[in-house]
């Protein structure tokens, strides 16, 4: 069963110093086609958020960047373990991103859900590339060669199974078109 696009990073190295906010990961449209201009080296230096106009990202402080837009994240239903900090990462974490074909961003840390970020717009079928905005704290990360695991499918079970029942809910009712 198609899940939806994943990736994973294990966390490298922080500075817990004088950062109060870290990395945000997410899913972006090509810099080429976006009509990013490189600096004088040939590199794209500064925030994800503000080089890659066409960007999906969820993470810095409890927050989310939608092409361009901030979205702050708050309540049970978008925080389901609480408020969570990527300041209170640590090396060897493994923090993922799930994007479902409905257009909606998880963010787990070690397989557990922390972030869910409903109703972003992600483009399903467009041609698309993970991003990483190492951002405050975080230093460096790896990225892994990794499927969500068992445990992360169970985690975001209930979750799926909500979103299911709310599109059923819409086809069904009347007036619908079952599209």
């Amino acid at each position: 069963k198609d899940y939806g696009r994943y990736f994973e990073v294990r966390i490298e190295e922080v500075d817990g110093g004088e950062w109060s906010d870290g990395l945000a990961l997410g899913l972006a449209e090509s810099p080429l086609q976006q009509a990013v201009e490189p600096d004088l080296f040939g590199t794209y230096e500064g925030l994800a958020c503000e080089l890659l106009p066409q960007c999906w990202l969820v993470g810095y402080d409890c927050r989310a960047k939608l092409c361009g837009q901030s979205r702050y994240l708050g309540g049970a239903s978008e925080l389901p373990r609480g408020t969570w900090r990527p300041s209170e990462l640590r090396s060897g974490d493994v923090v993922a991103l799930m994007v479902l074909a409905e257009g909606h961003m998880l963010l787990l840390v070690n397989g557990s859900l922390r972030c869910c970020v409903m109703h972003c717009g992600v483009p399903w079928r467009a041609a698309l590339h993970a991003v990483v905005d190492l951002d405050g704290c975080t230093r460096s990360v790896q990225l892994l060669d990794a499927l969500p695991t068992l445990e992360v499918l169970r985690e975001i079970a209930p979750l799926r199974e909500k979103v299911a029942k709310q599109q059923r809910i819409r086809e069904s009712s009347p007036g619908s078109c079952g599209t």
